[in-house]
């Protein structure tokens, strides 16, 4: 808590217009540039096509500020950025699996309009010896 004394020098800074710390100079710029970070995340995330179009995408910048215990003059300063972005679109198909009984081989495709055969038409016995 700030002293009666602290509050008011606080306080007339504010009228003569001046401030503590400006937001645009704290790192030299780093929370813009954490924002602009972020924001191309978000937009690239909004071009993807394999994401829905209407979520909503968040931009989230976090200020931590945590005194030193034994002096509070000092203090550490966080900033922390993150954005929520719109999941990929999952992609929904079938798989036809089957058996060869003849070789025993296994086999799957994705299943189409078309489907093509899972495996060659089996040789009969008589053309095997011809072969």
């Amino acid at each position: 808590m700030l002293t009666r004394g602290a509050y008011w020098r606080l306080v007339t800074k504010k009228r003569r217009g001046e401030t503590m710390l400006k937001l645009q100079e704290i790192g030299h710029g780093v929370i813009a540039e954490k924002f602009e970070d972020e924001l191309a995340k978000v937009v690239a995330n909004i071009m993807d096509v394999n994401t829905e179009a209407k979520t909503v995408r968040e931009i989230t910048l976090k200020v931590k500020v945590k005194p030193e215990p034994e002096d509070r003059r000092d203090c550490d300063l966080e900033i922390i950025s993150s954005c929520k972005l719109a999941p990929s679109k999952a992609y929904v198909s079938k798989l036809a699996v089957g058996l060869n009984r003849v070789t025993g081989e296994v086999g799957a495709e994705e299943v189409a309009r078309l489907q093509p055969a899972l495996f060659d038409e089996p040789v009969a016995a008589e053309e095997k010896q011809e072969a």
